[in-house]
């Protein structure tokens, strides 16, 4: 997270998306008690593909006083993987801000209700610091609250549109490619993270290539928009059941269409003996030449997309 965007957050009061602690000290059951307790409320809160952010070394009025005890990576995933059901997407960095350290935390939406796998309880300053295994925490305003039946059933009903299916089979290939999937997902937020960004131009130029190579090895001199549409849809949807990406089904369809139509028009005003020359003969000129329209026609269908979503609310 770059400077300006902090400073945005900085700016912001608390929120159902905001939270600021004035400390945390991980080294104590206190600390990981309100950790879990902050990142299960505001992971609830969050519909697939949306952030939230917990900052630390900072008051509940916004000002600035930095990190207390030191805090990281390592811990805080530690904590929420032993701890969290079903699993949490979080990415945790320090961050120089006018000489002051601070820790952020950014949740990534992905598949509530989340609770803990056990009962977590403790003693601090003479009072009992409890969170339970049944309780499914929600954020009201700035405040942590208890959700109520009909809001778990809504959140569980939200789950129907994802890739549920897949869920449990791409959690273990993430556990197992973790450092892999975790350095993808990094660098797409690194270079797409303002904060409630209208458009998802990089992550959607990234689906667009990927989607384009894939038909390197066809014999067919022009791609066809349903096959083509079919091969963006996977790899938004197995990217996101990964989170490494944040793609809707919803979104996901409309790109695809999107994308392919864009495509299939690009490759018409090409000449033919371009196109066969592309398409028949694989090498790595022709591989790069595909990346680099499919990333640009992903541009293109982010910015579209974008527009759409301003324009039609």
């Amino acid at each position: 997270m770059d400077i300006r965007q902090l400073e945005t957050l900085l700016q912001q009061k608390e929120s159902e998306r905001l939270e600021f602690k004035r400390e945390l000290d991980l080294n104590t059951k206190a600390g990981k008690a309100k950790l879990l307790k902050e990142t299960l409320a505001l992971a609830n809160a969050l519909p697939a593909g949306e952030r939230a952010w917990l900052i630390i070394g900072v008051e509940d009025s916004g000002e600035v006083i930095g990190l207390q005890h030191e805090v990281t990576e390592e811990q805080v995933q530690q904590i929420l993987r032993e701890w969290c059901r079903p699993p949490i997407g979080v990415r945790f960095e320090v961050q120089e801000f006018k000489q002051k350290r601070l820790g952020i935390l950014t949740i990534y939406g992905s598949r509530p209700p989340h609770t803990l796998n056990r009962d977590f309880k403790t003693e601090h300053n003479g009072k009992t610091i409890a969170v339970k295994e049944k309780e499914v925490y929600v954020r009201r305003g700035s405040t942590i609250d208890t959700a109520t039946p009909e809001e778990v059933t809504h959140m569980a009903q939200s789950r129907t549109s994802s890739v549920e299916a897949l869920i449990p089979y791409l959690d273990e290939i993430n556990y197992q490619l973790g450092d892999v999937s975790g350095a993808l997902r990094d660098l797409a937020w690194e270079m797409h993270d303002a904060p409630d960004a209208p458009d998802r131009s990089v992550e959607t130029a990234f689906v667009g290539m990927l989607g384009v190579i894939s038909f390197l090895v066809w014999d067919s001199r022009v791609l066809e928009p349903l096959a083509l549409s079919l091969s963006i849809l996977f790899w938004a949807t197995t990217l996101t059941a990964m989170r490494i990406l944040h793609f809707g089904i919803l979104r996901g369809g409309v790109t695809a269409v999107l994308f392919s139509s864009i495509y299939f028009l690009f490759t018409l005003a090409l000449p033919d003996k371009l196109l066969s020359s592309i398409f028949i003969q694989v090498s790595a000129v022709n591989v790069l030449y595909l990346a680099g329209v499919g990333w640009l026609c992903g541009i293109l269908t982010a910015q579209i997309i974008g527009w759409l979503e301003v324009h039609l609310r």
